[in-house]
């Protein structure tokens, strides 16, 4: 029985926010300088990802909400991948000072993550995703925020 309904699957890509627990890279990275530890890279840094703030996710997501029928498969990210290494040079700017320390690389890391935005531009339009410094500098603001009202420390 067809009752009007569509299914469509939205592929996220390493998508981060203030409130994101500190198992992803993001979080793990502003976490850290927020307690004034190093952050921590695995391996040598060169693999790279797709990053996108929740802001720019939720953006795209009510874009695909708003049209009159569903892709099948669409991805949702930034359309960019950013080394590791980079990213951490990236929040140490934005935190305004921060050290680096090395562990083993993972085993089978994919060296690259990156979404492939065209059919979205094609069928939603572009997204002016915000810069990544930014955003870095935003969200560690946000959580240092949440912490003080919470009265924790990590």
């Amino acid at each position: 029985m067809d009752v009007g309904r569509q299914l469509g699957i939205v592929r996220f890509f390493n998508t981060f926010g203030p409130h994101e627990d500190s198992d992803a890279v993001v979080p793990a990275f502003l976490d850290a300088i927020a307690a004034g530890r190093p952050l921590t890279i695995e391996g040598d840094g060169t693999q790279a990802r797709d990053l996108t703030h929740i802001d720019d996710a939720v953006t795209m997501l009510a874009r695909i909400l708003a049209a009159p029928a569903l892709l099948p498969v669409v991805n949702c990210g930034s359309g960019r991948a950013i080394e590791i290494r980079a990213l951490a040079a990236a929040v140490i700017r934005a935190a305004g000072g921060g050290t680096v320390t090395h562990t083993a690389a993972r085993p089978n890391e994919i060296s690259s993550f990156t979404a492939d935005m065209a059919l979205f531009t094609r069928v939603y339009g572009p997204i002016e995703n915000r810069p990544l410094e930014q955003a870095l500098a935003d969200t560690l603001q946000q959580r240092l925020r949440t912490w003080a009202t919470a009265g924790a420390s990590r």
